[in-house]
């Protein structure tokens, strides 16, 4: 059975307060974004401000799979024609998706160059309603992976990844300057010698932005951070989050609109996995003390 994308809109609300128990609820039809003829995966969605939004997912041409993608226009509740925004002739993977608050969108995905797989990117630009030209923001010659993408409320965007350097595997990011309508050089985020992955990035309304991973600490993958200072345009140091001693899996990472950041994390403590987290006060630019957010005793 093929597979499709589809989205669904639910609509519910509670009315007569003094009958607790009473809700009534609609669900809309759902849209068949995707060809119903052929497979579909890996679906992302962004939104603006406004209510517009962008799909993107992984689907078959009759050869390879390409990124594809369709708009909804909140004003006229209408879907665009699907959009393919990777080359064919070569498979894609892995996209992702983010909106400012304009309603301009930047998707990024893996590409195979018929050799090694890089990272791509395409922006989408309100104003004119269009896709604009695919950018290779990933060297040749290696693997990247797992490709992450933030946008702040200007349209300023960074994209991180994590690509082999022939022995270890590292944390790369590029940040495009909305102003300049320009794409920065690549910059190592974790250090060498050990391999790092697991990349996520978060940005905040003003461009400051968190990117955080795991990397190999010779003995376990501990979780480390980089910050973005937009005033300045630059990378702070590493700074390493979990406790060394212990694997640690899955870290996420999210940023208010003040550059508050809050960053999880699965840890194990020798017999079980935790929910960990630290807080990053903006205000004193400081990380809290380790958190446990799940109970001791069984994993989580």
């Amino acid at each position: 059975m093929n597979k499709k994308i589809k989205i669904f809109l639910l609509a519910s609300w509670l009315f007569f307060p003094s009958f607790s128990c009473l809700s009534i609820g609609w669900e809309l039809p759902a849209t068949d974004l995707s060809d119903e003829t052929k497979n579909a995966y890996r679906s992302q969605v962004a939104m603006d401000s406004a209510g517009n939004a962008v799909a993107v997912w992984r689907g078959f041409d009759g050869s390879k799979y390409i990124v594809q993608t369709r708009r909804y226009d909140e004003a006229t509740d209408t879907w665009s024609a699907v959009t393919n925004l990777s080359a064919a002739g070569q498979s894609a993977d892995d996209p992702e998706i983010a909106m400012d608050s304009a309603g301009n969108a930047v998707a990024v995905w893996l590409r195979y160059d018929g050799s090694k797989y890089i990272v791509q990117v395409r922006r989408y630009d309100e104003a004119t309603d269009t896709w604009l030209p695919v950018v290779d923001l990933s060297a040749a010659g290696q693997n990247a992976d797992d490709p992450q993408v933030a946008m702040d409320g200007l349209g300023n965007v960074i994209v991180v990844w994590y690509r082999t350097d022939g022995i270890n595997t590292i944390v790369q990011a590029r940040r495009y300057d909305e102003a300049t309508d320009t794409w920065s050089a690549v910059t190592n985020l974790s250090d060498a010698g050990q391999s790092a992955y697991d990349s996520q990035i978060a940005m905040d309304r003003a461009g400051n932005a968190v990117a955080i991973w795991r990397r190999f600490d010779g003995s376990n993958t501990i979780v480390q951070i980089r910050r973005y200072d937009e005033a300045t345009d630059t990378w702070l140091p590493v700074v390493d989050l979990s406790a060394a001693g212990q694997h640690t899996y899955n870290p996420q990472i999210a940023m208010d609109r003040a550059g508050n950041a809050v960053a999880v994390w699965h840890r194990s403590d020798g017999i079980d996995l935790i929910v960990q987290t630290r807080r990053y006060d903006e205000a004193t630019d400081t990380w809290s003390a380790v958190t446990n957010l799940s109970d001791a005793g069984q994993s989580a």
